[in-house]
């Protein structure tokens, strides 16, 4: 992790000020479990998109044929399979998924064991 650095004043923080950012710190605080959260579950639909990609290049399969099969463009297929698609739908995923020849699992994961394993 990187050093923080802290900015030193030349002059102590007002009531008001010490009172405004640490309410600032706590928001961010509490903002850090649930960043955590989503950065793992999107290391985890790259790991399944990394998968359908080798998948479909074992089974022969070019970007154009997975692009007549889907409707995507072979960019938009390319930026799937890479991870330079920062959001795609669940939808799209599993277009993608049907046409390389699998489907998905989907299960509920209880959030707060999601949430301790970082």
């Amino acid at each position: 992790m990187p050093e923080v650095r802290r900015k030193v004043r030349k002059r102590k923080l007002s009531l008001a000020e010490a009172e405004k950012y640490r309410k600032l710190r706590e928001a961010v605080d509490a903002e850090i479990p649930v960043v955590r959260l989503e950065h793992r579950q999107r290391e985890k639909l790259l790991g399944v998109l990394e998968q359908l990609k080798l998948k479909r290049q074992n089974a022969g399969l070019s970007l154009a044929d997975i692009s007549s099969r889907t409707g995507m463009s072979r960019s938009a297929i390319s930026n799937l399979e890479n991870g330079k698609r920062k959001n795609p739908t669940f939808e799209t995923v599993l277009r993608y998924a049907d046409a390389v020849g699998f489907g998905l699992e989907v299960r509920p994961v209880k959030i707060e064991k999601l949430a301790s394993e970082g």
